[in-house]
C-alpha cells in the first residue's frame, strides 16, 4: 500500500483492524519473535541458493524468497521501526485506507451505544458507521 501511494496509484481499501490485533501488534515481543522468524526465513532462503546452485529454476526460486525476505526485514525494521500502527495510520490520514470494527465487534456494539454513546466512543468507535478510531 505504501508503493501505491509513493507511486501516486489511486487506491481505496476497507481494513478491519480489531482493539486485540493493535495490541499484538504493538507488543515488543511479538516484534521481536517476528524479525526473528523473518531472520530464519532468510537464513532458509540463503541454505536453499548454495543447495540448488547447480539447479538454475530452483536457485532463481530461492534467489526470490532471499530477496523477498530480506527486504521485508530492511523494511520492517529500518522504515517503519516495527510499527505497522503508524504505517496503518499514515495510510488512513492519506485517504487510501479506511478502517472499521472487526466483525467480531459489530454484536457489541449496540449494546455499548444503548449504554453510552460516550463509552462507545471511549472504547474506539464513532458513531454512525461504527468506525474505529482509537489506534
Amino acid at each position: 500500500m505504501h508503493r501505491l501511494v509513493d507511486d501516486s496509484v489511486p487506491f481505496k481499501l476497507t481494513m478491519s483492524l480489531t482493539p486485540t490485533l493493535c495490541a499484538m501488534l504493538q507488543d515488543q515481543l511479538l516484534r521481536e519473535r517476528y524479525v526473528r522468524h523473518l531472520d530464519n526465513l532468510i537464513d532458509l532462503a540463503a541454505r536453499e541458493q548454495q543447495r540448488n546452485s547447480k539447479h538454475p529454476q530452483l536457485r532463481e526460486l530461492a534467489d526470490f524468497y532471499f530477496n523477498l525476505f530480506s527486504e521485508t526485514r530492511r523494511v520492517f525494521i529500518d522504515e517503519w521501526k516495527g510499527d505497522l500502527l503508524s504505517i496503518f495510520r499514515e495510510l488512513r490520514e492519506t485517504g487510501a485506507i479506511e478502517i472499521i470494527a472487526s466483525a467480531a465487534t459489530h454484536g457489541l456494539l449496540p449494546i455499548v451505544q444503548q449504554q453510552s454513546i460516550q463509552a462507545a466512543r471511549a472504547a474506539g468507535f464513532d458513531w454512525p458507521g461504527c468506525v474505529y478510531q482509537s489506534f
